[in-house]
């Protein structure tokens, strides 16, 4: 366990190995919280492989995720999840909230990001803000809404991302910075490739 404090499954995780979990119709209500995911709330230096998690409802403050609300150097490997992802304050992701340093790789979902007042909003991930983090083979469908820089792969890239063979297919809604893969990319690298 990790000293930072999360919501989910796994409140906060470091260092750990986590496969082969199935979720049905979880629901996570914690509106006043940070770092809230369905399976990971905090994860650091860990790896989660083969995750299935159907139906979800993921409700929290800052860095929401579907999977995970925040990460660093984590490596998220394969599964399908499908559900709703809300957020009310910022860095909200149908996958991951909030990232860093950390690859996600070969994930079906079926997402609806619904966070209206929310700052960086995105169909995978909310915030990329510390160092580099590879999405490959990423696939979502469904429909994010945001306030301010939302898109469909990523809200804001801060800090470098990579996006290799990944798709959005949907809607992307919000006010100021919105696009169809990201809402705003403020640093360097930013890479989409065969997407």
């Amino acid at each position: 366990t990790d000293e930072r404090t999360g919501v989910g499954f796994f409140n906060s995780v470091q260092g750990a190995r986590i496969s082969n979990l199935v979720f049905e119709s979880p629901e996570i209500q914690a509106e006043t919280s940070n770092s809230v995911g369905t399976v990971l709330g905090y994860c650091d230096r860990s790896q989660l492989l083969n995750t299935t998690i159907n139906g979800m409802m993921v409700r929290g403050g800052s860095d929401v995720g579907g999977i995970a609300g925040e990460q660093y150097e984590c490596k998220l490997i394969g599964g399908t999840l499908s559900g709703t992802v809300v957020g009310l304050l910022d860095d909200v992701g149908g996958l991951v909230g909030a990232t860093g340093q950390g690859d996600i790789i070969d994930f079906d979902a079926t997402i609806t990001v619904d966070s209206p007042l929310a700052y960086s909003v995105g169909g995978i991930i909310g915030l990329d803000g510390w160092s580099r983090t590879l999405v490959q083979d990423v696939h979502v469908e469904g429909t994010v809404i945001g306030y301010v820089d939302v898109g469909g792969f990523l809200g804001a890239n801060a800090d470098g991302s990579s996006f290799y063979r990944s798709t959005f297919k949907g809607e992307v809604t919000g006010t100021t910075g919105v696009g169809g893969f990201a809402g705003a990319a403020y640093d360097v690298p930013f890479v989409i490739r065969s997407s």
